[in-house]
């Protein structure tokens, strides 16, 4: 056995690690050369990924409680665009309403006999004694201001005379509401987009909407769409009767034992406003129902005078208030104090200065093409 010692020992060790170190090296080879004729056939670089696939088709079929679908695609980018009718006609029915109440204080405090009634042609007023000078009054304006009533005299004797708005304040009154109208939609809007809606005229009676980056179209359709309601009769009893009776709740809370089953259904309100009693300026809501249901209305009215029902809308009941004679399509119900805002939430929304209605209501993406529609 050989001892190392010293310096000796030291270069015996260093000897060692090198050689360690060199057997644990791996020989890596040069790169092979390319040739030109190589370089011109060398594959073509990855295609790149490809695009996203499209947003998924939303199908037109939808359940039965829903009047519409939406069919097409959905992608970034699109903008709602609607078409609203403005129904200033019923705007100019709402004016000769306010004159007919005041017609009939002034009347009453005249102790003029009359009757009225109204129809396509305007107010009909009956006059027995046939002194008009009252109503003539009425329709005089006041110094500086525009005559807004006109008074044609009976073709017949004993015939009616008949208010209409006149001729040359009708066209400033439907400026005046439309206008009204495009102010009191951009203010409804304005909440529903990220972008500012854009609220223009397209003819007299016509109102665009866009609303960028905007989808929901069944949310507009709720907010500008008809409100449905039903009407049931009230059990005040004191215990309700259970085979016939359901007990509902009232919207400002409570509950109610109403009848199982409508006694009017399907009646489509598609004008909702605040307002106050021409008497006694007490708070009242004005609800306004489509021509058909109007007349449904009137009859069920009349067959049911004196009895109390309850208006009900998605299983709530939003008033009940007892039936004084035959109602049309102009309900006015007489509400507490502060309690218009809760009412007008529940039908929907305050449908402004007239009545509008959705002509047409679409998706379009940023070239203006149309992507998806809502249906009937």
């Amino acid at each position: 056995m050989i001892a190392f010692k010293g310096e000796a020992m030291k270069k015996l060790l260093l000897v060692v690690l090198l050689l360690g170190v060199a057997g644990c090296a791996t020989t890596v080879p040069p790169p092979a050369s390319v040739s030109e004729d190589q370089k011109a056939v060398a594959p073509p670089p990855p295609p790149p990924p490809p695009p996203p696939p499209p947003s998924a088709v939303v199908p037109a079929e939808r359940s039965a409680s829903a009047p519409y679908g939406i069919i097409g695609n959905i992608g970034t980018g699109d903008t709602a665009h609607m078409v609203l009718a403005v129904d200033l006609a019923a705007a100019e029915r709402d004016k000769l309403e306010e004159f007919r109440m005041d017609m009939h204080k002034v009347f009453m405090s005249h102790n003029v006999v009359f009757r009225e009634t109204v129809s396509e042609a305007g107010l009909n007023i009956y006059l027995p004694g046939g002194d008009a000078s009252v109503l003539d009054m009425l329709c005089t304006p006041g110094e500086g201001e525009a005559r807004q009533f006109a008074v044609t005299p009976p073709a017949a004797p004993q015939g009616d005379y008949i208010v209409t708005l006149a001729p040359g304040y009708r066209g400033q009154f439907d400026k005046s509401v439309f206008d009204q109208t495009i102010q009191h939609l951009t203010r409804e809007l304005d909440s529903f987009a990220a972008k500012a809606p854009v609220v223009k005229p397209v003819a007299p009676d016509h109102v665009a909407v866009d609303l960028p980056s905007y989808r929901d179209l069944d949310a507009l359709r709720r907010l500008f769409g008809p409100v449905s309601v039903e009407l049931r009769f009230v059990d005040d009893a004191a215990k309700p009767d259970p085979q016939h009776d359901v007990v509902l709740p009232e919207m400002g809370g409570g509950s109610l034992a109403v009848s199982r089953t409508a006694a009017l259904s399907d009646l489509h309100i598609v004008w909702v406003r605040a307002g106050a009693d021409p008497y006694m300026g007490t708070p009242e809501v004005k609800l306004t129902l489509d021509a058909k249901d109007a007349a449904r209305l009137a009859l069920f009215t009349r067959a049911n005078d004196g009895k109390r029902v309850a208006i009900v809308q998605d299983g709530r009941i939003v008033f009940a208030p007892t039936i004084r004679g035959e109602i049309g399509s102009e309900i006015a119900i007489a509400m507490p104090e502060g309690a218009n805002a809760e009412i007008l939430r529940a039908l929907g929304h305050e449908t402004g200065p007239a009545p509008v209605t959705i002509v047409d209501l679409e998706l379009t993406d940023g070239g203006g093409r149309k992507v998806s529609t809502l249906t009937r």
